[in-house]
């Protein structure tokens, strides 16, 4: 019976081992994994900034609205296939300064957008009609 008694303390004891390790065991696993999400985390913003930067370079030089919509298409497309290349979660692990320059950089291509397909508008090419008067943006007539 003693020797019984003896087998169970030990068997309990044992539990007692595996769960004071165990936390210890998975923090150890967690933090290598954490390293490399941060590093693929770098990675993939590194290679967006990167992609946003030529498509930003492609949008200023366009000559004409398609070019524009293909190149937007484009960057979506690229952009999407890139994000698919990393784990979901990757975004967790991104420092804010990478996270600001991409921002940066897609609302620059935005704007860049917005003020060649402006450019290209006939609509809204305003006369120089001088200093205090208004006209209208599309007739160029003086409001009565």
């Amino acid at each position: 019976m003693k020797r019984l008694m003896k087998i169970k303390h030990l068997s309990g004891m044992r539990h007692l081992l595996w769960i004071a390790v165990l936390p210890a065991l998975v923090t150890g696993c967690v933090k290598k994994s954490n390293d490399n999400n941060a590093a693929a985390a770098n990675q993939l913003m590194q290679e967006s900034i990167d992609l946003a930067c030529t498509y930003r370079d492609s949008v200023k030089l366009a000559k004409d609205s398609a070019t524009v919509l293909r190149l937007m298409q484009d960057f979506d497309d690229r952009m999407t296939k890139l994000n698919y290349k990393y784990p979901a979660d990757v975004f967790l692990y991104t420092n804010e300064s990478h996270d600001e320059a991409l921002t940066n950089v897609t609302l620059r291509i935005v704007e860049l957008r917005d003020s060649v397909l402006l450019s290209l508008s006939p609509y809204h090419k305003v006369k120089n009609s001088g200093v205090g008067i208004e006209t209208d943006s599309i007739t160029g007539k003086e409001p009565d």
